[in-house]
């Protein structure tokens, strides 16, 4: 059995469950059997103990994000050209807001260390299968075998690979609803493989059981109780957190009392032969091990083909040399046939991306200028930039943290939280808190990128954050001066 030093990485997180709050080198009751008491981090190693532990339900909630979309017949392109063209130029008039739902699951405290830590031992499995099966450079993502290794490196090589070419075919596309439509019976199948046996140990195979039969309940209904016990109509949950005085949701007697007596519901009401949630910390590595065989296929075509092929969990990306226009449909048909033998992985042909480079260009296959954008990155053929859509999430964030402050230099008559802004937001925070930030990223892809010969603009776009942001400090400043004086 491993010391409490192989887990001095697992912390516990500051949000509300059935059970409580619970650091890994402490003492710990199972909520099942109160007659067992030991370490957590010793708990969760003892394969007798998983193979019968009762797993709690997830907790499940919606967000709702703002995709902003082009109306049709409009890019970043036009939209330049529009806005040279007139003085009166309204961006809103050419985009719209695409609704978008994310699906969050988060488990218990104590079951959120078994998954991580079966996660990790399903990770070292998983890294000596891509190896033996030349698939540890394919699957690219939640590897926990690519050390000092991100996006940028994984984008750069692509680019490499493709300057490298004298032309190419490139094509992009995605699965949609990957965890969502996982068949449960290929995974575990896909386990036993990788393992390479007839059954699955009990320990995993409860570990299995409990993301593909997984129940939850709503935050909804659980914060509907805290206001009925409380006698409030509101309550900030997390300022309850923060000042501790609230640890849990509700005892464990409470939660079977409201449970058998249907106060309080657990979803679903059938279980599905498909779906894991997505915010486990067993589920990324499943995410992977389910591919396995398809990894290895589409790996071994696209060496045939002297190409290269790289997932990114549900972003696939193939770069195919030399392919004349007459073989062009023939090569994507053929991979939309190879994935429609999996019958979970979802495929939205018409969003299926395909480019073909020559010349140090990047067109469609129309012949329209045109870019690649790969995990964060666009490129051109000839230039790197990063994403537009990320340096505009970074200036909202960014702009939004300024009026938070704003607000609350005027009603304290104080800077509050000044360095947080400059640490999450500005080159000042390059180690912010031991990972750096946006800025520090930014700088970091410019380096790495500045190896390919390509013009890389990436420092540029970011040239004038430090103006941009106090500049929107200073007007947030004085906006709410003026509120208050009025």
């Amino acid at each position: 059995m491993e010391t409490l030093e192989r887990f001095k990485n697992y912390h516990p997180k500051n949000y509300l469950h059935i059970d409580r709050k619970i650091f890994i080198g402490n003492m710990y009751t199972p909520t099942h059997n109160k007659t067992i008491r030991r370490r957590a981090f010793e708990l969760i190693q003892d394969k007798e103990y998983v193979q019968k532990h009762a797993f709690l339900p997830f907790i499940h909630y919606s967000i709702d994000l703002k995709k902003y979309t082009f109306i049709e017949g409009h890019n970043n392109k036009t939209l330049k050209v529009l806005k040279t063209s007139s003085n009166e130029f309204n961006q809103g008039q050419y985009k719209y807001i695409k609704p978008k739902k994310r699906e969050i699951y988060y488990a218990s405290h104590f079951d959120s260390y078994i998954y991580k830590y079966y996660g990790e031992l399903l990770n070292m499995y998983y890294n000596d299968f891509a190896i033996k099966y030349n698939i540890d450079e394919c699957s690219i993502a939640y590897r926990d075998n690519k050390k000092g290794k991100n996006n940028i490196h994984f984008s750069k090589e692509v680019f490499e690979f493709i300057l490298k070419q004298k032309n190419a075919l490139i094509i992009a596309l995605d699965f949609s609803s990957f965890f969502d439509n996982i068949s449960h019976d290929e995974l575990k199948k896909s386990l036993k493989q990788l393992l390479n046996v007839g059954e699955l140990p009990a320990d995993i195979y409860n570990v299995f059981k409990s993301i593909t039969k997984f129940r939850y309940l709503e935050k909804e209904d659980l914060d509907r109780y805290l206001l009925s016990i409380k006698n409030e109509k509101d309550i900030d949950i997390d300022n309850l957190i923060q000042e501790k005085q609230i640890k849990n949701y509700m005892s464990m007697h409470t939660f079977r009392n409201l449970i058998k007596s249907n106060q309080l519901k657990v979803y679903p009401e059938t279980i599905k032969t498909f779906g894991i949630p997505q915010g486990s910390g067993v589920s990324s590595v499943c995410s992977n091990i389910r591919l396995i065989k398809f990894d290895i296929e589409m790996n071994e075509w696209t060496k045939k083909l002297n190409g290269l092929y790289r997932r990114y969990c549900d972003d696939l990306i193939w770069i195919i040399p030399d392919v004349d226009e007459h073989q062009m449909d023939q090569i994507k048909n053929e991979i939309y046939e190879k994935i429609s033998r999996y019958k979970d992985l979802k495929l939205q042909k018409e969003k299926t991306i395909l480019l073909s480079y020559s010349d140090r260009k990047m067109t469609t296959l129309e012949g329209q200028s045109s870019k690649l954008d790969y995990l964060g990155f666009v490129f051109d053929g000839n230039s790197i930039k990063i994403r537009e859509k990320s340096l505009f999430k970074y200036y909202n964030r960014a702009y939004r943290k300024t009026r938070v402050l704003a607000k609350k230099h005027h009603v304290y008559n104080r800077n509050a939280y000044m360095k947080s802004l400059y640490g999450l937001y500005t080159h000042l925070g390059m180690n912010y808190k031991g990972y750096g930030n946006f800025i520090s990223y930014s700088y970091k892809a410019e380096k790495i990128m500045k190896a390919l010969p390509v013009d890389v603009q990436i420092r540029q776009q970011v040239k004038r954050h430090w103006y941009k942001v106090n500049k929107r400090l200073k007007d947030n400043k004085e906006m709410y001066g003026q509120n208050l004086k009025n």
